[in-house]
């Protein structure tokens, strides 16, 4: 049995790239007017047996500090879908305020064929004896307070809105209109420019 385990680490609060960001977005857009801009960086373990190395992988992680920094990050582990991201909590606001209740979107951008993390899988395959593959990328998470969250993801995350939130020359965007899946990091995650879906687990 494959197990995997997302990580969402998100700044605890105002995070000032996400805050510029939402800003740039808010000239930019057409047809709509982003309310809440949220980013995070995203880390997926997955492991053949059981759950048996959760704990151990959760210690490993808060104790190697290459994930977050305890001072400036919160992190939130997720096993399925159904499992909050708790992105809209830290989304950046207009006024500079954080936390939205809004519905939204989210943006899912790796670096084009290369979604692993080798220095990492290796460091946590010998930390914790066993084989566990690492894979990372970024989320960003967006609500509107007119038009479509996802019409707005969609444009920023392409070459069509400049690249905003994804480098179009070296980064995949994947578009996500639901409930954020685990896993995530994958094969699907590879393919070229903006795609959409409606999220669920996988």
């Amino acid at each position: 049995m494959t197990v995997c385990r997302q990580l969402l680490v998100r700044h605890r609060g105002l995070d000032p790239t996400a805050w510029t960001a939402l800003h740039a977005l808010a000239r930019l857009a057409r047809g709509g007017r982003p309310a809440a801009l949220a980013r995070a960086a995203l880390w997926e373990f997955a492991w053949e047996g059981g759950p048996e190395l959760d704990r151990r992988l959760a210690d490993w992680v808060a104790a190697a500090n290459w994930f977050a920094n305890p001072n400036r990050d919160r992190a939130t582990w997720r096993r399925s879908a159904s499992d909050p991201t708790d992105l809209e909590a830290g989304a950046a606001l207009a006024c500079g305020g954080v936390g939205s209740a809004m519905p939204g979107a989210y943006l899912l951008t790796t670096c084009r064929g290369a979604p692993g993390a080798p220095e990492h899988q290796a460091a946590a395959t010998q930390a914790l004896g066993h084989a566990v593959r690492v894979r990372r990328g970024q989320v960003w998470w967006l609500a509107a307070a007119e038009g479509d969250a996802s019409a707005l993801l969609a444009a920023a995350g392409g070459a069509g809105g400049g690249g905003l939130l994804a480098n179009p020359h070296s980064e995949t965007a994947r578009l996500i209109t639901a409930a954020l899946p685990v896993p995530l990091l994958g094969d699907a995650a590879e393919t070229r420019g903006p795609s959409s879906e409606p999220g669920g687990a996988r």
